[in-house]
């Protein structure tokens, strides 16, 4: 890397290209689990770079559930579509798994990019 820069990758192994049945929740705690361990680990990035809707909560739950946190104040996200048609379209049932008020889900909300 440049400048004496470093890159991290986490790769949850969520999926081998084919759907299953839980998908939904593999895609819900995968990027609920990124901050934790970047805390845990002590990284603190300057940017954390997300791709297509598999990662697209990382950047919601920065906003949403560590707004507050001192540890990501100069942390800012990157979000890259690689094909704008997988959406990540799921039942509205799915969004409980979520785990942040309903107030957030409306069209150019948070939660729709």
């Amino acid at each position: 890397m440049r400048n004496g820069s470093t890159s991290r990758f986490f790769n949850g192994d969520l999926t081998t290209g084919q759907d299953y049945s839980d998908n939904a929740s593999g895609f819900i705690y995968f990027p609920r689990a990124c901050p934790e361990m970047i805390k845990t680990f002590d990284l603190m990035p300057d940017i954390i770079h997300c791709n297509d809707y598999q990662t697209a909560l990382v950047p919601a739950y920065l906003k949403l559930v560590y707004q507050d946190d001192p540890d990501f104040e100069n942390t800012a996200t990157l979000y890259t579509i690689h094909n704008i048609q997988y959406h990540g379209r799921y039942p509205r049932e799915v969004m409980a798994l979520i785990n942040v008020g309903y107030e957030h889900f409306y069209a150019t909300g948070p939660f729709e990019y």
